[in-house]
């Protein structure tokens, strides 16, 4: 589960929600428990978790609002049906998000003109994907993911993209001769099974040192 809080106005707004598969080696860590909670229920209204939170202060610009982002680890059960998110010092409901019975799907996941092909570790790999739902008013964005292992593991490469299509730079992915790309729709609340593409070939290429 993740979102913005607004301090100021004390509102908050979702950020899309990602479903991953995880270990107790790659799951990402809870904030401290605060003064805001995560609350999930099924269908019939019933309490699954409540999660304690704080959230992680932005560094702000003078004369902008004060924000803070979170980012919740919660457990993904069939009956999970609604999120909401509690300010519980005010007991003041924040955000509320419920889920729709019909999921977001994506395929046709393919590398334009270079499946099968190899890379110097410069230039574009060109992306393409169909994402679908049922819902007419769906408004979908993708987590496209790298793996230079054969599916071993993943890395993010684009995360809330909103097109279904993208342009990824090569020399940024580890070489590879059993390279990876897939793809995950997300409507907001639920996620699709993930697109896979055909594996490809990425030859090695020299480091990159950049002066900051």
């Amino acid at each position: 589960v993740r979102g913005v809080i607004d301090y100021a106005t004390n509102t908050l707004q979702f950020l899309p929600f990602v479903k991953l598969n995880t270990t107790a080696t790659n799951t990402p860590p809870s904030p401290p428990p605060g003064n805001y909670a995560v609350v999930t229920y099924d269908a019939l209204g019933n309490v699954i978790n409540v999660i304690p939170f704080t959230p992680e202060d932005y560094a702000v610009e003078e004369d902008v609002d004060p924000e803070g982002d979170f980012l919740i680890p919660v457990p993904v059960t069939t009956a999970l049906h609604q999120v909401q998110i509690w300010d519980t010092v005010n007991n003041i409901l924040l955000a509320n998000i419920t889920g729709s019975t019909n999921p977001p799907s994506v395929s046709g996941v393919t590398l334009l003109s270079t499946n099968g092909g190899s890379f110097n570790g410069s230039g574009p790999i060109e992306l393409s994907w169909i994402g679908s739902d049922a819902d007419p008013n769906a408004h979908l964005t993708y987590l496209v993911q790298y793996s230079p292992d054969n599916g071993a593991s993943w890395d993010t490469v684009e995360m809330d993209w909103p097109g279904q299509g993208s342009e990824i730079d090569t020399a940024n992915l580890d070489a590879s001769t059993h390279a990876m790309l897939r793809v995950i729709a997300c409507d907001g609340f639920n996620t699709s099974d993930p697109a896979y593409s055909s594996p490809f070939v990425i030859s090695n290429h020299p480091p990159v040192l950049t002066v900051l």
